[in-house]
């Protein structure tokens, strides 16, 4: 994965003639180590052969090289990193893609390539402590990770390759480095609009969940939580968790308040199984819900749900996918939904005011069944009862090589929807629900599935969910994901990730932007802040690539200023300052390469 590289004299010669220039002004440490090691603010890294700059500085002696461990292992984007008790933590994957835990320790000489099964190594030199980071020797981290560090004492350069990251220019002629990408603390990550999905929370203790919650979530980008204690489709029904559907134990009841308090909010689906009754000798139609008797035990179980949870959930979304899965006991028609919709929602609002109505939540929205049973819906006036509808618009791995009328006519069929639900007295928000772009290892070893899929590599995954979580939050409408868990799917997790932590808090906005470009394929949203900032989600809208060049364009955004514009690339989590002019046209942005997947521009 990780492998060394080597560089021409000529590229050498052009990388020290740009740090010489006026451009560059080093940081001036003071730093006295063991063994005389001194931060060399000198020194020069190159990342995949663009200039880079950490931090905090790397630390060298004439012999040895040390890195700061905790930033490189973000740049790495390995995850679960953890610094305690003098020792630094990270989860990566080996050779053959298994979790493996590393760590290093201060002061000493052996470092642990695998905790879990205590394989350790030794070296002649140890790491240290330094501005409160753990400075680790290159020969223990090339020890786990391969060749991938190069360094030239006489050039004073520090060549760092990392394979799984393909860098392009974001703009010509800019001589700004490269930074790792900064994000705020996940403790104050507001609203992402971007929701993570849990069915059959009664498998687990609770204490698993609460963990879950409070290390995992909103490290992840998400605020909100698509979860049941149930279970949410049919084939997923599993008889030995009957009770589920008679009460709620204390401990969830508590996890679920504590999840409110961490600002995550919880989206709870009342899907219901009447398991007890089956397993009593009851029969149930497969349209269900289409009895009084039905019905009846229906309301029982939302009466105890609602009662129990009241004030810890946010949203209720009274049934997931109610057309899909007719011979597991999930199916229900539209007619029998909407009448439902009306004993549920009143009985919910008496038990919790305060609670939401989630509508419709019907399967993957390409099929024209689909389609029609969630129109039936729109167009009935139970939705003026609803605050939120959702559809699974995004679960279908729909681009511009797959499904592709579907995907590049996605706004127009949002458009079609809000007008539809909105002319019939809705007037609130929208979600586009269980976002997921398969890729070849998802689909075949962590989550096979059947249905018509189209598998990509796991690169080109994270670009289209990257590019479908800004087109929906571009529509002001929220997204919701589905089989995406970051920890194995590490590239669509860290995609996610950064977006959900860019696009926190802003909202839609609609100010001009001009785009001269080559391609005709150019896509891009608006967004502002509260306080006013301007931010544009831009990318190339042909089919995505794992090594893609960039296109060549100027973006002009007319009567607009600022001081400061700064590119997100939230595929390598790094940015960058772009240089730009103002005159009587607006503010122009010369020289962009527009990359497959959305980078973020922000204006201040």
């Amino acid at each position: 994965m990780l492998r060394k590289i080597n560089f021409h004299a000529e590229i050498l010669l052009l990388v020290i003639l740009f740090f010489s220039s006026s451009a560059f002004i080093p940081y001036q440490h003071a730093f006295t180590s063991p063994g005389q090691a001194q931060n060399d603010e000198t020194s020069i890294v190159l990342l995949n052969g663009t200039p880079f700059q950490f931090e905090n500085h790397i630390i060298q002696n004439g012999e040895n090289t040390w890195l700061p461990g905790n930033e490189l292992f973000q740049l790495m984007d390995l995850y679960n990193i953890s610094f305690s008790d003098r020792s630094l933590y990270a989860t990566y994957f080996d050779k053959e893609h298994k979790h493996v835990e590393c760590r290093f320790s201060a002061g000493d000489n052996s470092y642990v390539r695998d905790t879990e099964n205590n394989v350790t190594e030794t070296v002649s030199v140890r790491p240290f402590i330094f501005n409160n980071e753990l400075y680790i020797p290159e020969q223990m981290l090339e020890g786990v990770f391969g060749d991938f560090i190069n360094t030239d004492i006489d050039t004073n350069l520090i060549l760092i390759n990392l394979s799984q990251k393909h860098l392009v220019l974001n703009q010509m002629d800019n001589s700004n480095l490269l930074l790792q990408m900064e994000s705020k603390n996940p403790s104050r990550l507001e609203d992402s609009r971007i929701n993570a999905l849990v069915s059959g929370m009664v498998q687990n203790p609770a204490a698993d969940w609460i963990g879950w919650s409070q290390n995992q979530l909103k490290n992840d980008g998400f605020s909100e939580v698509r979860a049941t204690y149930n279970f949410s489709d049919g084939p997923a029904v599993d008889f030995a968790y009957a009770h589920a559907e008679k009460e709620i134990p204390d401990e969830f009841i508590d996890f679920y308040a504590q999840m409110k308090s961490m600002g995550i909010s919880t989206r709870y689906s009342l899907s219901f199984w009447d398991m007890q009754h089956r397993m009593d000798g009851g029969t149930l139609n497969l349209d269900r819900l289409s009895t009084k008797e039905e019905r009846d035990r229906y309301l029982d179980y939302v009466r105890m749900v609602v009662t129990s949870l009241k004030g810890s959930i946010d949203s209720y979304e009274l049934w997931n996918e109610p057309d899909a899965n007719y011979d597991l006991y999930q199916h229900i028609t539209p007619q029998d939904y909407i009448e439902v919709a009306r004993l549920a929602i009143p009985l919910i609002h008496e038990i919790d005011p305060e609670a939401k109505i989630v509508l419709v939540s019907t399967s993957s929205y390409v099929g024209k069944e689909t389609q029609d049973y969630s129109q039936y819906i729109l167009e009935s006036d139970v939705v003026q009862l609803a605050d939120a509808i959702s559809l699974h618009t995004v679960n279908n791995d729909a681009s511009p090589v797959f499904l592709s009328e579907y995907y590049y006519g996605y706004d127009a069929m949002w458009d079609a929807i809000k007008t539809i639900a909105e002319s019939n007295g809705f007037a609130g928000k929208y979600y586009a629900d269980e976002l997921n772009y398969r890729s070849d290892y998802s689909l075949t070893t962590l989550q096979p599935e059947p249905g018509e899929y189209h598998p990509y590599q796991p690169e080109i995954a994270a670009k289209y969910i990257g590019r479908m979580i800004a087109i929906n939050r571009g529509m002001n409408i929220s997204v919701g994901t589905s089989g995406t868990n970051s920890s194995e799917r590490f590239y669509e997790g860290i995609m996610i990730r950064n977006m959900a932590y860019l696009l926190d808090g802003l909202d839609a906005a609609d100010f001009p932007v001009a785009v001269d470009s080559d391609s005709q394929l150019v896509r891009y949203y608006t967004f502002t802040d509260q306080a006013g900032k301007h931010y544009l989600a831009i990318w190339n809208d042909d089919a995505a690539g794992i090594d893609d060049d960039g296109t060549t364009c100027i973006i002009t955004l007319p009567n607009l200023s600022a001081s400061t514009v700064v590119i997100y690339d939230p595929f390598n989590s790094l940015q960058q300052q772009l240089n730009f002019t103002t005159d009587n046209n607006g503010l122009i942005l010369k020289g962009m390469l527009l990359s497959d997947y959305p980078k973020i521009i922000i204006f201040e």
